[in-house]
């Protein structure tokens, strides 16, 4: 993308004010109207941005500032369509502005737009050319509008006015509290838009928060990641050369690994152990732990998983390494080409991140610079305009009013002082009113310029044809710039065939270069160890899983657990069943054979491998009464039908560890002899991985020049943007409605104050009215 055309996409967002006029030097009318700036800020930070906008930010998620925040749209058009105040009743006109350069449409959409407030600008000069005309015509009172009339009712002229004035003091006062408080939205519009250029600039350079691809590492990044790629190319060359060992050999050990599998399934199917449920319908069972043996063709079991991880690692090994050693080779071919393409790509954006960094200079810190000027006394300037408004307008009629009625005529020159400070005041309120009311509606209307500027056809206007096609991915095509960045792909296609047969290679060389120990049977070799001392591990769900029986021989001796069968018992027992002492409660006793009646009664854990059924019988001797349970021999037979499961499954699970041993080592023996190609094959990808890998995952270099965060972005600014035009369009709204309510306590005070003193004055000399007093 050329320097030139992003610095005119900047421009026409960032200065708003100018929408309609699309011809206009930016940079000259920015310069021209921001005071210069003798400090410069230092170059803005992630960090900095993530202190100013992320903390305690409540409406951080909703305007896409907060670092979780998911994008809601994929291009530009649909955020803007989304916006709530999106208006496109003018966009016909907009388009032939734009897109037609049809300059006719420009003066009729611009009196469409902001006629009203144009008006209110015309209003406050008029109220100047009114003053002038009275301090020149009448400041020696009653020298113009001179009447003669001496008693004048409700429903007369004075009358009238001092009742059009009163209303019209009272409103200005209403209006005043209501033009404050909506004044004081500014700030945080104002915080919101310098929140957004941050975000867009911050994310641009330094690159978005996202961890997953595709993904934008920043102008920055990508630019160090192109040089460092270039270079790792290099020594890719240099240390694939030689070729990797025949794994022919490997791949003929896949039979002989399946065959040892299905041996040692038929060889412990039929193993069984005597029933630990004392109740149940049969003398001998299959234990939980052979039922899920085998065989391999089922995934959920043991042997079946095995297999699987021979596939994956073993067998899926040997078929990464020929394609990583024909990747290789591809991408070897074209190095010179591939590492031009990749030069030149970098050589293109470096002049852009230069200008990038004039950007932020010449535009966002002259922005934040006078935003940090005007913050400082925009909320004193509102609370000191509506208040001098509503104390001038009390004033004037409070002493317009007291002149009349007590018959002071010092207090004439007080309301006279006030009348003319109201009008200095009105004038600029008029004029401030329109340009607030002007910038308002050129925000609302912001967005819909916008979808029609940043359209393909939009953009052909104001930058060249390279531009367009750079911004149209970004903003309308889901941002990947790889076909754009690079005219021949070829060389990049494998490339990125090459980096991810190499992260998949580096997955599982990790493990065989740490250990040929199959992982699956070594975890399986731990469960059975621990089944081993600890039966309930051997899960089931049938009532005959030596899990379910010690469960229900618990309801025997517990009355606090769902189900227990001690709630007609006359005195109960709380002993917990367990087959190894880790699996206790916390809180209750843990009770041995060697004293059976401890603790009894209270809450107690007892491992039922500890205990023989004549011990058992003992301890509840007494304890539970229960009419129709004979708890001791109840309790007994469940502790020694367990214990016999028990005897008969440690000599089963030690055949199965020793089946696992066989298995491992025959696995371990394909697996060393890939070994060294795993070790010659992380000395080639290594250069590219420790680049990459970090940043992009299994995703590869391109996935990281994906810049659909502009369209993100650049949504979330028009929001902001459009959000702060109604605010405006208030502020600017109240100002002139008070400005307007003025005109009336003005001319009305005036009336009301004139025809008294033009009353006093003549109506005790005055017999009869004389033409010569018009």
């Amino acid at each position: 993308m050329k320097a030139s055309g992003l610095k005119i996409f900047m421009t026409t967002l960032l200065l708003t004010s100018t929408v309609i006029w699309l011809k206009i030097d930016h940079r000259t009318e920015l310069e021209g109207s921001l005071k210069p700036i003798s400090q410069r800020r230092n170059l803005v930070t992630k960090q900095e941005y993530k202190d100013l906008c992320l903390k305690n930010a409540s409406n951080s998620t909703d305007l896409g500032f907060a670092e979780d925040f998911v994008p809601y749209a994929d291009t530009i058009g649909e955020y803007i369509k989304n916006f709530s105040d999106y208006k496109d009743k003018h966009n016909d006109k907009i388009y032939d502005i734009i897109v037609n350069e049809n300059d006719d449409e420009v003066r009729p959409l611009v009196l469409d737009l902001f006629a009203p407030f144009i008006v209110f600008a015309i209003f406050g000069i008029i109220t100047l050319i009114a003053w002038l005309f009275y301090s020149i015509c009448c400041c020696k009172p009653c020298c113009c509008c001179k009447s003669t009339n001496r008693n004048e009712s409700l429903c007369s002229c004075k009358g009238v006015s001092c009742l059009i004035f009163l209303i019209a003091t009272v409103l200005i006062v209403v209006g005043a509290v209501i033009g404050f408080i909506f004044s004081s939205d500014l700030p945080k519009e104002i915080d919101n838009l310098e929140c957004a250029l941050l975000k867009f600039y911050t994310e641009f350079k330094y690159g978005d928060d996202k961890t997953s691809s595709p993904r934008w590492i920043g102008l920055s990044g990508i630019i160090s990641t192109l040089d460092d790629v270039s270079s790792g190319l290099d020594q890719v060359f240099q240390n694939s050369q030689g070729s990797f060992s025949d794994t022919s050999s490997i791949s003929n050990s896949r039979s002989g690994y399946y065959n040892l599998l299905d041996a040692k399934y038929n060889e412990n199917r039929g193993a069984t152990t005597r029933n630990p449920n004392p109740s149940g319908s049969s003398g001998s069972v299959t234990p939980a732990f052979i039922q899920t043996w085998g065989p391999t063709s089922e995934s959920s079991t043991a042997l079946g998983q095995i297999k699987i991880e021979y596939d994956t690692t073993i067998d899926g090994s040997v078929s990464l390494i020929n394609q990583f050693d024909a990747a290789t080779q591809e991408i070897n071919k074209q190095i010179v080409f591939g590492k031009n393409s990749l030069d030149s790509a970098r050589k293109d954006l470096e002049p852009l991140e230069a200008e990038f960094e004039k950007i932020e200079i010449d535009y966002i810190d002259e922005f934040r610079n006078y935003k940090d000027d005007v913050m400082e006394v925009l909320e004193i300037v509102f609370i000191a305009l509506f208040a001098v408004e509503v104390v001038l307008s009390i004033i004037y009629f409070l002493f317009a009013w007291m002149f009349v009625s007590c018959d002071k005529s010092g207090l004439r020159i007080v309301s006279h002082v006030a009348w003319h400070i109201i009008t200095l005041i009105t004038i600029p309120m008029f004029i401030i009113g329109s340009l607030f009311g002007l910038l308002g509606t050129a925000f609302i209307y912001m967005a819909p310029f916008m979808e029609i500027l940043l359209s393909p056809e939009g953009m052909a206007t104001f930058i060249g044809s390279t531009e367009v096609i750079y911004l149209d991915t970004c903003l309308n095509k889901g941002g990947n710039l790889k076909d754009v960045v690079f005219t021949d792909t070829s060389y990049i296609d494998d490339f990125d065939r090459f980096y991810n047969i190499s992260f998949q290679l580096d997955g599982i060389g990790d493990q065989i270069l740490e250990t040929t120990d199959s992982r699956v049977v070594t975890q399986y070799k731990d469960l059975y160890t621990k089944m081993d001392s600890d039966i309930a591990l051997a899960v089931g769900t049938d009532g005959n899983a030596p899990n379910q029986v010690i469960a229900d021989l618990t309801t025997y001796t517990s009355d606090s657990i769902d189900g227990s069968r001690l709630g007609s018992c006359g005195s109960t027992t709380d002993d917990f069943w367990v087959s190894s002492q880790s699996s206790c409660p916390t809180s209750f006793n843990y009770i041995t054979s060697g004293d059976p009646t401890a603790e009894l009664g209270n809450s107690n854990c007892l491992n039922v491998r500890e205990w023989t059924g004549s011990s058992a019988s003992t301890r509840y001797q007494s304890r539970p009464t229960c009419d129709n349970i004979d708890t001791p021999g109840t309790v007994s037979n469940f502790v020694t039908s367990l214990n016999n499961y028990g005897d008969d499954a440690s000599p089963i699970l030690n055949n199965l560890k020793i089946d696992l041993d066989e298995i491992n080592n025959s696995y371990a023996n394909v697996a060393g002899r890939l070994r060294g190609d795993f070790e010659r094959a992380s000395r080639i990808y290594d250069p590219i991985l420790d680049i990459l890998k970090s940043i992009s995952g299994e995703n590869g270099l391109f996935n990281l020049l994906n810049c659909k965060f502009l369209a993100d972005d650049i949504g979330i600014t028009l929001e902001v943007i459009g959000d702060a035009g109604p605010v405006c369009v208030r502020v600017g709204a109240m100002l002139a409605v008070i400005s307007l309510l003025n005109w009336f306590t003005l001319f009305c005070g005036l009336i009301y104050i004139f025809r008294t003193i033009t009353s006093k004055n003549s109506g005790e000399a005055l017999v009869e009215n004389k033409p010569e007093d018009k």
